[in-house]
């Protein structure tokens, strides 16, 4: 619909299969399930990177990591890139942005009109503007340690990492000892008061008479895994790379997409919905709408690319890339590659030593060919690093990021 409002919410961390829509058993129902119902489902999203900075750079901007270049806390945009604030202002739209600061920081160049943390009281002048309005909201409170609190009696020197924080390892404690149940309750909480906080949402926009001509974005950047030995996320577990899409509002049929989709595609798609016309050569997007694939027009599946690090290997750039159930996982700037089947959710070991039938043997070429191409472009791009503030690197130290 053209000229209608867009509140996008991104709930880091938060898996899909602990939303009522994607696994009815266990899980509440909440507000995010009632839009679902409302709206149009993908059944298999991934996202554009395993962890938040990558992802959120191509869900905002519709470009794949080569060509953004955001793989750490401290990279920045080239001057030249555009993200959907500045797309949206062009459009004449009220812009805000409301995330954790390491993550808003990433976007300050942006010409914005509304910048705050999650809670601050501006995001309500930004739904109350006389213009459209697009609403960029992040959440941290689904990401670990989800609210816990630690006890005092617990055997850290059980945890499996050693993390500066002590309700991390608390939580590696938990993992370790196979209470994850414990950890479960407190996700499932942090997720329902986020619910909470989007129905305030839509009642606000309801009584502004908005919420009529407002498209709801439900996304992640990436899920969690909680498993020993392995990190929660900035790795390739499908806990960890199968995350959960929704888009619900005006002329939007309740409907389900069971086509594997990228978030890469996610801007080009709510562009499309309000009507704004980009010239797709001149924006570069490695994405394309899935406007026809929720209107059942097309069904067609393509590669999928997912950018991070694999897990303790935390300081290299890695690809994976996915179709069906063939997944290769390359490293970028140094000769490492595993090549897995993904059958119910469940990855195989790496398959290189084995002998491969036809389809398997077909992918790997393809996929390899791929990575050749991103890694072309990675060794032409500069990196735009600055240097993080003190106060950004002790809270992202306790994150057990650095």
């Amino acid at each position: 619909m053209k000229g209608a409002n867009i509140f996008w919410v991104s709930i880091d961390s938060l898996r899909r299969d602990f939303l009522h829509t994607y696994k009815p058993q266990g899980n509440r129902h909440t507000f995010i399930d009632e839009l679902a119902g409302d709206g149009c489902v993908f059944e298999h999203t991934f996202p554009g990177g395993n962890w938040t900075m990558p992802s959120h750079a191509t869900m905002l901007t519709g470009l794949d990591a080569t060509s953004h270049m955001i793989w750490s806390w401290a990279h920045r945009f080239a001057p030249e890139t555009r993200s959907a604030f500045d797309y949206f202002k062009d459009a004449g739209y009220t812009v805000g942005c409301f995330a954790i600061p390491q993550l808003g920081s990433l976007f300050s160049p942006s010409p914005l009109d509304y910048v705050g943390s999650p809670s601050d009281p501006l995001l309500l002048k930004c739904l109350g503007s006389d213009r459209p309005f697009f609403a960029f909201w992040h959440t941290y409170n689904v990401h670990y340690p989800y609210g816990m609190v630690v006890p005092k009696d617990y055997n850290d020197a059980r945890a499996d990492f050693d993390h500066p924080s002590r309700a991390l390892n608390y939580l590696r404690y938990l993992i370790v000892t196979g209470q994850q149940e414990i950890i479960f309750d407190s996700y499932r909480r942090e997720i329902q008061s986020a619910a909470r906080f989007i129905r305030v949402i839509a009642e606000k926009l309801r009584s502004l008479g908005k919420l009529e001509n407002t498209y709801f974005i439900i996304t992640a950047d990436h899920g969690e895994a909680w498993e020993p030995l392995t990190s929660f996320h900035c790795n390739f577990k499908e806990e960890v790379i199968e995350i959960p899409l929704i888009v619900s509002g005006p002329d939007i049929a309740p409907s389900r997409v069971a086509t594997p989709v990228s978030l890469v595609s996610l801007l080009p798609t709510v562009l499309d919905l309000c009507g704004l016309e980009v010239d797709e050569a001149m924006a570069g997007f490695d994405g394309e709408s899935l406007s026809p694939l929720m209107a059942r027009k097309a069904d067609d599946e393509s590669p999928l690319v997912i950018a991070g690090p694999d897990g303790v290997r935390n300081r290299h750039r890695y690809l994976a890339i996915r179709q069906g159930e063939w997944m290769l996982i390359s490293a970028m700037g140094y000769w490492r590659e595993s090549f897995h089947r993904v059958s119910n959710g469940v990855r195989s070991e790496n398959l290189l030593d084995q002998e491969l039938p036809a389809e398997a043997r077909n992918s790997l070429e393809e996929f390899r060919a791929i990575a050749e191409r991103h890694a072309e472009r990675l060794s032409s791009k500069k990196d735009h690093v600055v240097e993080v503030s003190k106060v950004t690197e002790k809270k992202l130290q306790a994150l057990g990021y650095v």
